[in-house]
């Protein structure tokens, strides 16, 4: 079960320890993606070095995806009607090309795959806490340090990790930015890549493991807060 109120946005990212992507690579995905296969059907450039590969106009009809590459980065970007589900095959499609151009770089060049699910959710949908039981102890502690009158709103930031920091999970809650909407985001970060197994093989792992997380937390955690 993943909530979606229309403004949902995903993403994944592989970052390299270096600056590796050349301007040869960004050539070759942009004639791929954009001249060959149409995939995207806009080219823009981003913050420093970024070329951005865009398709859609953020419609039902037309939800918006993009390609951003980094030399130090590949990231996956859909949002503003992209269903999860149909994000999970758009984004195991790119990387399944991407494999061509990435499996040319070493596994030992890559520092992380990242993974993040944002929902922003209607006003009007969120549940008063004091209505959800489960967050009842959480109240009870808060209560003893935070006056319940300036308690009403808030954000909240979460990171926790295994022992040995091969994987972090992160999760916030609040308001985007200028927004009236309530904004709910979580992410995993796989700090730790398997040198003996291929980059795609990686990368395959990372993104099972963060569809588990988010179908996870949307069902332990958002529906406990949203009316439905």
């Amino acid at each position: 079960m993943i909530f979606d109120f229309g403004r949902n946005t995903q993403q994944c990212a592989v970052t390299f320890k270096f600056d590796c992507v050349g301007s040869e690579n960004v050539s070759q995905l942009v004639q791929h993606y954009v001249i060959k296969r149409t995939t995207f059907k806009e080219i823009s450039r981003g913050e420093g070095q970024q070329v951005i590969l865009s398709s859609g106009d953020g419609s039902e009809s037309n939800p918006y995806y993009q390609l951003r590459i980094s030399p130090g980065e590949i990231l996956l970007w859909a949002g503003w009607n992209a269903k999860y589900e149909l994000w999970r095959q758009w984004r195991d499609k790119i990387f399944s090309e991407l494999f061509l151009l990435l499996e040319t770089f070493p596994v030992e060049y890559v520092l992380a795959i990242s993974s993040q699910l944002a929902t922003v959710i209607s006003p009007g949908k969120l549940r008063n806490p004091d209505e959800v039981p489960e967050l009842a102890p959480l109240r009870t502690f808060m209560g003893r340090f935070l006056p319940k009158e300036v308690a009403g709103r808030g954000n909240a930031y979460v990171v926790s990790s295994d022992p040995e920091g091969r994987e972090t999970i992160s999760w916030w809650t609040g308001p985007p930015e200028g927004q009236g909407e309530d904004a709910v985001s979580c992410s995993i970060r796989s700090n730790f890549i398997d040198t003996k197994q291929s980059l795609s093989q990686n990368i395959m792992a990372h993104t099972k493991t963060a569809d588990e997380l988010f179908e996870r937390f949307h069902s332990g955690f958002l529906s406990l807060i949203i009316k439905q």
